[in-house]
């Protein structure tokens, strides 16, 4: 219910983005940055938008874009 919010600030933002259906119960949002952040960086990041701060973790693993979801065998999808 929050991703049009959160996709309108970062239209808002300027930010360069793809939003991918997960297969499971959300979505993953792919922002695009000229140089490698901080997971600090990250974490004020993700905060900002209302994200998973697990996620700034360099440790935290992700489903890859176009694969079967671990758990539910759906494809991961770019949806924008």
């Amino acid at each position: 219910e929050t991703l049009p919010k959160v996709i309108k600030e970062l239209k808002k933002n300027n930010e360069r983005f793809y939003v991918f259906d997960t297969g499971s119960r959300g979505y993953h949002i792919h922002l695009f940055f000229k140089k490698d952040l901080s997971e600090r960086q990250k974490f004020n990041f993700i905060k900002k938008y209302g994200g998973d701060e697990q996620l700034s973790s360099a440790k935290h693993m992700i489903n890859l874009e176009y694969a079967e979801h671990w758990k539910s065998g759906k494809i991961k999808r770019r949806i924008q």
